[in-house]
């Protein structure tokens, strides 16, 4: 039986593998971000470019299902949601946040301290 939380570590090393072979600096939090009472740097699951990004992956995607529908929808790039008194959020396929990196020359970075390689 695989736990939720063998899971998300292995779609955290999955994107940080994805990214890797792109050839951009990435790098997975120590512990994912459970040491993160410590140091801001030990937030988050993984740093990408410098980014803080948290990884969520749903079993059989409840709570995504909407998000998945929109961008089918009208076979849209990007969508951007938005709840009453918060602010919006954008979200993008793997394949367009590829080109958006590549386009804005991110590039390898040195190692950020309290995160290691996968």
């Amino acid at each position: 039986m695989v736990t939720n939380k063998r899971r998300g570590y292995e779609f955290e090393r999955e994107i940080v593998n994805f990214w890797k072979n792109a050839g951009i600096k990435v790098k997975r939090v120590l512990a994912s971000g459970a040491f993160k009472h410590y140091g801001e740097n030990l937030s988050g699951d993984i740093r990408l470019n410098g980014l803080k990004v948290e990884c969520k992956r749903r079993k059989n995607g409840t709570g995504f299902a909407m998000l998945y529908n929109w961008f089918t929808q009208d076979a849209a790039d990007l969508l951007v949601v938005k709840a009453d008194r918060k602010g919006a959020l954008y979200i993008l396929p793997q394949s367009l946040m590829l080109k958006l990196a590549k386009d804005a020359g991110w590039e390898i970075e040195t190692d950020i301290e309290g995160e290691k390689d996968e």
